[in-house]
């Protein structure tokens, strides 16, 4: 029997095989050991139970076991008034095992500290056994630090200060031509827009009211522009075009409203990343008017390439900007304006990146717009190749700077002596060393006036000077 009986073990013998999931990291799963005498398997095929036999050969009848048989004995059974007394005890027991835990536990956990310096633990902050950065100050844990956590919502906050500063834009050209039809109208573009003064002067992205402009850049006469207040869009005010500047993508309207709420401007050089940032518009269109995204400040002089050209010193967000927010607000935690978005970037695999215009850039365009009707730049008169930086200059050991692709006939650089071919270091006082620097520096004149302009040209420095064009 016993070969016999070793032959059908090996041949029912459980094979175990390793099972890998991938919830949460690859890792090995084992089954657990299968006796032969456990309930029957059921086979993949036919569902049906698959059962284990044994053929056992008669043994002698001098082998055969003697098998003695015992009379199996009575249960004894346990009364009703046992049970609830044995239940009352276990109850007595578990109580005072309990308080026994409990006043252990409190004796581990207080320390001898104040206890509401612990309780304010549970307010939302987590002492993770790394430095701490509050208002600018490193906290070392376990410094005696009474940190206090704001339990207002932030954007609700924002929104009741700033949505009044916040309008919907639409653009929308006449389809109606007979005198004695309805008047109807096509919408050609639509966004949003920020109260710049109470006295109905409103700011706004070029691009969202250029579908009202003719080939000549002027408002074209079967346009007109809509400023929406509210969120009502059978009512609106009509707007006249203050002036525009489509380098910087800016552009001012008039309405003849008084006592708006302007929006309060933050100060574009205190600006910093992580910071809160809440965007103020209408996505989609004005039917979403005075939507609410928040997100925080994840970039900052940022410099795009566009279908119109490069947008500089952009200020880049988490927070959601779609279309029809175009030209609305983005705010700190304050409700002060941080700048006018502009646009967002999408890019396969990643997610979506918006962009605004700064305060301090909004400022400066409206400020020249207002006072002359248009925005006036000093010019060079330089094309700068893109291809050259720091890694060119080190590999034919020029120094680094704005490499001069071309120069403009009849340009101030031409008037000056600037060549094709120049790198240019110095402008003033400023060093450059890239396109932008030479841009930024340029910002800082205006047309007419004489500059400095330092020059490399074959192995030479050359400083020259330099009358600005307008551009």
């Amino acid at each position: 029997m016993t070969n016999e009986t070793n032959s059908f073990q090996e041949e029912n013998k459980v094979e175990v095989k390793p099972v890998f999931t991938f919830d949460d990291g690859y890792r090995p799963l084992f089954t657990d050991s299968v006796n032969e005498q456990a309930a029957p398997e059921v086979s993949a095929i036919s569902g049906e139970p698959v059962v284990a036999t044994e053929t056992v050969t008669q043994l002698p009848a001098e082998t055969q076991p003697v098998v003695e048989v015992k009379e199996e004995k009575k249960k004894k059974t346990v009364g009703v008034g046992t049970c609830i007394a044995i239940s009352s005890i276990c109850t007595v027991i578990g109580c005072i095992i309990v308080a026994v835990l409990m006043i252990c536990l409190y004796g581990i956990f207080d320390d001898g500290k104040d206890r509401n310096n612990n309780a304010s633990l549970n307010n939302g902050i987590v002492d993770n056994g790394s430095d701490t950065t509050v208002s600018g100050e490193v906290i070392k844990p376990g410094s005696d630090v009474t940190i206090n956590v704001e339990t207002d919502n932030v954007a609700n906050a924002v929104y009741a200060k700033a949505n009044q500063s916040v309008v919907g834009i639409r653009v929308v050209t006449s389809t109606s031509y007979a005198p004695w039809a309805n008047e109807t109208y096509q919408i050609m573009g639509e966004g949003s827009g920020v109260v710049y003064s109470e006295y109905g002067i409103i700011v706004t992205n070029y691009h969202v009211i250029s579908a009202a402009l003719n080939s000549k850049g002027t408002m074209d006469s079967s346009c007109e522009i809509r400023v929406h207040l509210d969120t009502s869009l059978e009512t609106y005010s009509k707007a006249t075009l203050k002036g525009y500047d489509a380098t910087t993508d800016l552009a001012v309207l008039k309405i003849d409203i008084k006592g708006l709420t302007p929006v309060d401007f933050a100060d574009a050089e205190k600006v910093e990343i992580g910071e809160t940032a809440i965007a103020i518009g209408s996505p989609g269109g004005l039917e979403f008017m005075n939507s609410v995204s928040s997100g925080i400040v994840s970039g900052l002089n940022r410099n795009l390439q566009t279908e119109d050209g490069i947008a500089y010193d952009l200020i880049q967000t988490t927070a959601a900007i779609n279309p029809g927010n175009s030209g609305g607000a983005l705010l700190n935690a304050e409700g002060e304006l941080l700048g006018i978005c502009v646009m967002k970037l999408v890019s396969t695999g990643y997610e979506s990146m918006g962009f605004a215009i700064s305060s301090g850039t909004v400022k400066s365009v409206v400020t020249q717009i207002l006072k002359e009707g248009k925005v006036t730049r000093a010019a060079l008169g330089v094309m700068i190749s893109n291809d050259y930086d720091a890694t060119e200059a080190a590999q034919y050991d020029l120094p680094v700077g704005a490499w001069v692709h071309s120069v403009n006939d009849g340009s101030a650089a031409e008037k000056g002596g600037i060549k094709k071919g120049d790198i240019i270091v110095g402008l003033d006082e400023f060093e450059i060393s890239s396109f932008y620097d030479l841009r930024n520096a340029l910002l800082e004149h205006k047309p007419g006036e004489t500059i400095k302009v330092k020059v490399y040209r074959n192995g030479k420095y050359l400083t020259l000077t330099v009358v600005l064009d307008s551009q």
